[in-house]
C-alpha cells in the first residue's frame, strides 16, 4: 500500500489495508489519509504534521508521542483512540468523535474542538485554556483538569 504525501514523497506499508496497520516512528507530514481507514493502526512517535485527515476513522488506533500538529482531523473518528503525549497543536478536531479516547499529557494548544464529542474522554492535557472547546460535547465520564470549567470553556454537558 503507498500513503501520498502532499510533500511529494510516497510511503510503501507493508499489506493491502492500513486497518490495524504497524506505522510506529513513520514520517507522513502532510499525509492525504482522509476518509482513510485506520482503525487500530499503531502510530506511536510517527510524524502526521499538516497531515490530511478529515473524516478518517483512527478509533482504537495507538497514537502515542505523536506529532500532529496542524493535522486536519475534522470529522474523524478517534473513539477510543489513545493519544497520550501526543503534539496536537493547532490541529483540527472540530466534529470529531472523541469518545473514550485518551488525550492525557497531550499538547491541545491552540488546537480547535469545535462541536467534538468528547464524552467518556480523558482530557488531563497540557494547554488544555489555549484550546478552542466550544460547543463540544461532554458528559460525567469526562475527565477534565481540576479547576478548569467545562461551562466557561463552551462545553456542553450531556446527561
Amino acid at each position: 500500500m503507498i500513503i501520498e504525501c502532499a510533500t511529494g514523497r510516497m510511503v510503501f506499508v507493508a499489506g493491502e489495508t492500513l486497518e490495524g496497520a504497524n506505522l510506529r516512528g513513520l514520517d507522513l507530514h502532510r499525509a492525504q489519509l482522509g476518509d482513510a481507514i485506520l482503525r487500530g493502526a499503531h502510530l506511536d512517535r510517527a510524524t502526521l504534521r499538516n497531515a490530511y485527515l478529515q473524516r478518517a476513522d483512527l478509533s482504537e488506533a495507538s497514537l502515542i508521542d505523536t506529532a500532529l500538529m496542524l493535522a486536519d482531523l475534522t470529522a474523524a473518528s478517534l473513539r477510543r483512540a489513545n493519544l497520550r503525549g501526543a503534539g496536537l497543536n493547532a490541529a483540527r478536531l472540530d466534529r470529531a468523535d472523541l469518545r473514550g479516547a485518551d488525550l492525557t499529557g497531550a499538547d491541545v494548544g491552540h488546537a480547535n474542538f469545535s462541536g467534538a464529542d468528547l464524552r467518556g474522554a480523558v482530557l488531563l492535557s497540557r494547554r488544555i485554556d489555549l484550546a478552542n472547546w466550544q460547543g463540544a460535547m461532554a458528559d460525567e465520564g469526562t475527565v477534565w483538569p481540576q479547576g478548569h470549567s467545562l461551562k466557561s470553556a463552551g462545553i456542553v454537558f450531556q446527561k
